[in-house]
């Protein structure tokens, strides 16, 4: 039995026996394991676990993309800061502002403002003495800072006087209108044409008087007119434009009034020779000042 057994399970198989199996069969299996299949529960389809990091990783490029232009923008084109330019002379000297105001400086004088206006005002300070032609623009008031006091001004011409070593400051109105202010007092004014505020600046007090626009800017335009005017008054406005001391001891002079004029740009020297052709005195220079005798 053993060797019939064997003897079968050796015997060859002819290899296209699988072929000729029934094609009924074969349709019939296959029916039975599709609708086997179609029984089945369907298959869960699992979404994919959230990156968090991407979106995070994605943002992180974006911003240092961004902070590296902006420095790269900045070393090359940095951002152009307010040039302030200050202006010294030792003798009266004329110039334009950035803005087309015009400026007429005086000897022994400092002026400090932008090279380019911004913001809200046009600011320039001032020590020194200086006639402003203000070129107009409403939006942006231009101002001359003395210190503790203010002068504010559209589109005028003026003169202010604001030396540190004098104990008072002058603002002169040629034309158009101008408001002063101690800012430490808190007084103010608004000048007219013709008037000339004196600001006291131990006490911030304002006093305002009528002047004659002439002798006002004798200084500027280099005539000297006195109608009727005290010797007094005449030194005065000499050691206003020449910016010199003189001292009268002839006390007898001082209350002399005189008319003259002097407009060919006369030197210090030359207008007390004149003057001395009316007047009885001599003068000499001491350590730098004219003493009138």
């Amino acid at each position: 039995m053993f060797d019939k057994q064997k003897k079968k399970f050796r015997q060859p198989v002819k290899f296209h026996d699988f072929w000729e199996i029934d094609d009924q069969k074969v349709n019939t299996s296959y029916h039975k394991l599709w609708r086997r299949i179609e029984q089945l529960p369907p298959l869960i389809q699992l979404k994919p676990a959230f990156n968090w990091w991407k979106p995070v990783a994605i943002a992180l490029f974006f911003i240092v993309l961004i902070i590296s232009g902006l420095y790269r923008n900045s070393t090359t084109h940095p951002i152009q800061q307010p040039v302030e330019i200050e202006y010294i002379t030792d003798k009266s000297t004329q110039f334009d502002l950035s803005d087309g105001t015009k400026v007429w400086l005086s000897a022994h004088s400092q002026l400090r403002f932008q090279q380019t206006f911004t913001g809200g005002t046009r600011d320039v300070a001032l020590d020194g003495e200086a006639y402003f032609e203000v070129a107009h623009n409403r939006e942006q008031p231009f101002r001359v800072l003395t210190g503790d006091q203010t002068v504010v001004a559209l589109g005028t011409c003026f003169n202010v006087r604001t030396y540190t070593a004098e104990p008072e400051v002058k603002i002169t109105l040629m034309e158009g209108s101008i408001r002063v202010t101690d800012d430490k007092s808190g007084h103010s004014i608004v000048l007219k044409p013709a008037q000339e505020a004196t600001i006291i600046k131990s006490t911030g007090s304002i006093v305002v008087n009528d002047v004659d626009l002439n002798m006002a800017m004798s200084w500027k335009t280099g005539i000297y007119v006195f109608n009727n005017i005290t010797f007094e008054e005449i030194i005065t406005t000499l050691e206003k434009g020449f910016h010199v001391t003189i001292q009268i001891e002839n006390e007898a002079l001082k209350n002399k009034p005189y008319t003259m004029r002097f407009e060919n740009g006369e030197s210090l020297e030359k207008i007390l020779e004149l003057i001395q052709i009316n007047a009885n005195y001599s003068y000499q220079y001491i350590n730098g000042n004219i003493i009138i005798k």
